[in-house]
């Protein structure tokens, strides 16, 4: 028997995969500001800033699995 996802669930596929090509941007951004806190000499920061980076990362990671692994762009 073959599987067909309903509306709503390709909707909500849609937006999982758009939620984790949104983190990888997010990853992005949270480095390019840990590295200009850190040529700032602000490496507290610096270090909050890669601390949220694997948090985001990881909720990526989570998000992709529900998807099953596929369905977003790689970094």
């Amino acid at each position: 028997m073959e599987h067909h996802p309903t509306g709503e669930q390709a909707e909500l596929h849609q937006l999982l995969t758009e939620l984790a090509d949104w983190l990888i941007e997010v990853d992005h951004w949270l480095e390019e500001g840990a590295a200009l806190r850190e040529r700032e000499g602000w490496t507290e920061r610096a270090d909050e800033l890669r601390a949220r980076r694997r948090e985001s990362a990881a909720l990526r990671a989570r998000v992709l699995a529900v998807l099953g692994g596929g369905g977003a762009r790689s970094n």
